[in-house]
Formats: C-alpha cells, structure tokens, sequence
C-alpha cells in the first residue's frame, strides 16, 4: 500500500484505559520501526506509505459476556450502513460510517471483557490472539477484517516478547492494552506489504512475511528478544512513540541488513532468506471521511 492509509477501528467491550507517558528518546522510535516497513516496495518500485491515520471508529458497549462470532459479524457490517448504524441501538456509536476502499484497513479490537463463552467457534475466538476474516459489506463487496484481542489474565500472553528474560514489566503499565497494541501495530505492517496474498513472502517456501519471518529467531532463544528495561518502574520496551508511549513491537526483517531489525541499518552480508518481490499492486487512496 503505497498511498495513505488509513486504519478503521471497531472497539468492543469496556475497560479501555489511557496509559501513563514518559519519554524514552534513546531508543528506537515507531518512526524508526515503519521505516524498516518502507523499504519495501511495489512492483513499479514505489514504497510502502509513510503515512498511517487513524480512519473511521465504532465502539460498541453492549453485552460482553455472551459474545458471539455471530454478534460480531452483524457489527462489523452494520458499521459500512449510516442507516444501520441509527438503526442498531444505543449501544453502537461511530463517529464516521466506514467504507470500502483499498486503503482502508479493518481492525478489530476486542476488550479482555468480552467473553466468547458458547460453542466451538466462540472458543476459537478466545484461543486466539490475533486473527484475519473475510467480511461481505455492501453491494456485494468483500473486505478483510484484522481481528486482535487483550489477554484474558496474566497467563494469557500474545508475544514472546513478554515471556523474554528481559521482560519486567508492561510498558505503559497496562499489560493488557499493551499487548493488543503490539500485535496490531503488526497486523498494520503485514497488511501494507502482503495484502489479499499480493506481496512480500520468504522464498524458502515457508510464506513467512515481512514480521513473521522474525518469529521463530526470537521463539527459539534462549533470553527471547532484546528489550530496554526499567527495573524501578518495572517497564519494558524496545520503541517509543509520540507523547513518550512505549511499545513492545515485533521486530522487522530488513532486507538490507538479512536480519530481523527495529530500525534501518547498512547493508552487511549477502547470505539469508530474501522476501520476493511483489504480486500484486495496490495504489489510490484517500482519508476516513472526505468525500469524493
């Protein structure tokens, strides 16, 4: 995804706090981190957007303890319909109607109140952390849903990077929302680069992408991955962002580099895995709520 891009976001359940800040500028920033992201390129070599916006958001607030894969579907096609939305109840609010375009990304965000309790695909809701669906909307169309949930408790992790040696503690206090966050900053990345399977792959025949590629590095450590810590404050982090949030972000494979990174870095070695190049091209955009 080459043009702007913009990310809208359907929140379900209660619970979302506002994390403490602190500025960290000695290591890597989420600028850093997307311009690992950037070097990639489309077939007419242009590169990935550097420019991600929050688009379109629902919230819904209503019963959380029953949830079901059902109730979420219904959601999150009555977000594409201004009517449905008035229509559904108190319980849904957006501040924009979401639409279809292709560069607009889907995202689900699930509070760790929502309980999927009820039948088999329920449980695989909850077994899951991180997930993608296809979704048809309107006129027939058919769009990508990102889905990424909060851990249940603390024995529900969804990064190796929590289970590292290095971990002491959630970066923004939060382990929850922090966790969420990591994974669908992830989600982001993939999707800008290996979208509807037109995009950058390893060629060793495993299809790992971009962020994937740096899983089974870091699950088969010893220590897991690297991380900046405050053991006074019992944080952990490896980015920055604006306003001094911290994060806990995948590592990127860098393709200069040949190896798994959180920010650019000078071409060394030549012997590695390679991404291919891209399939497919995607291009055009424009923002949530302008109109055409």
């Amino acid at each position: 995804m080459t043009e702007p891009v913009a990310v809208s976001l359907i929140w379900f359940g209660t619970g979302w706090q506002e994390p403490s800040k602190k500025a960290h500028s000695e290591v890597p920033n989420l600028g850093d981190w997307w311009g690992v992201v950037r070097q990639y390129r489309e077939s007419s070599n242009a590169q990935v957007s550097d420019k991600v916006d929050v688009g379109a958001e629902c919230f819904f607030t209503g019963p959380e303890l029953n949830m079901t894969l059902d109730h979420v579907v219904q959601i999150s096609q009555t977000v594409f319909n201004e009517t449905a939305i008035e229509n559904f109840s108190r319980n849904l609010k957006c501040n924009c109607v979401f639409e279809v375009h292709e560069n607009q990304i889907y995202q689900i965000l699930v509070s760790h109140t929502v309980k999927f309790i009820y039948g088999q695909k329920q449980r695989q809701l909850m077994d899951l952390c991180s997930s993608k669906f296809q979704l048809h909307v309107v006129a027939g169309m058919i769009v990508n849903k990102a889905w990424v949930r909060e851990p249940q408790n603390h024995d529900d992790h969804f990064s190796i990077s929590f289970s590292s040696s290095y971990y002491v503690g959630s970066p923004n206090g939060d382990e929850k929302i922090d966790t969420l966050t990591g994974n669908m900053l992830v989600q982001i990345a993939e999707e800008v680069t290996y979208r509807d399977g037109r995009g950058w792959i390893s060629n060793d025949g495993n299809g790992l992408t971009i962020s994937s590629s740096c899983f089974p590095p870091f699950l088969n450590a010893k220590d897991g991955p690297p991380l900046y810590a405050n053991e006074e404050r019992n944080i952990s982090f490896n980015a920055v962002g604006l306003n001094g949030n911290r994060y806990i972000v995948l590592h990127i494979w860098n393709q200069k580099i040949k190896n798994c990174a959180l920010a650019p870095a000078e071409i060394c070695g030549s012997d590695a895995v390679v991404l291919k190049h891209p399939r497919g091209v995607l291009k055009g955009g424009r923002n949530c709520c302008e109109s055409y």
